[in-house]
């Protein structure tokens, strides 16, 4: 599953308020929901703009393993464009059938950056 979006914020901006909502929303907190783990937090700087590229995984209960997502924000092109894909640790079911763990873990990015949303590509 992969989703594209364009952002208002600078890539710092953008990965810091992806990674304050996935490992450290209060709302996580419950009997069941774990927190997301941040892996890697990679940033090349240039004259040309900044790229950063994120990994973070997540436990799911309903799918008995962790979900992760591979995120990457650059503002290269003249606005911050964030990239987004899942992947999992292991096969769910004969079809490779996540259970939605893949979509909610995604849709926690997109909560975290909708005031500044200018653009959704799927």
């Amino acid at each position: 599953m992969i989703r594209d979006y364009t952002v208002s914020l600078s890539p710092e901006q953008a990965a810091s308020a992806i990674i304050e909502t996935i490992t450290q929303e209060k709302a996580l907190f419950r009997i069941g929901k774990d927190p997301g783990i941040l892996l890697d937090n990679y940033r090349i700087n240039s004259s040309s703009g900044t790229i950063i590229s994120l990994i973070l995984t997540k436990y799911y209960i309903r799918v008995g393993s962790f979900i992760t997502l591979a995120i990457t924000i650059s503002n290269l092109l003249g606005v911050t464009t964030i990239h987004v894909s899942t992947g999992g640790h292991k096969r769910w079911s004969k079809e490779g059938e996540d259970f939605g763990a893949g979509s909610d873990f995604m849709d926690m990015v997109e909560k975290a950056l909708a005031d500044y949303i200018v653009q959704r590509e799927t």
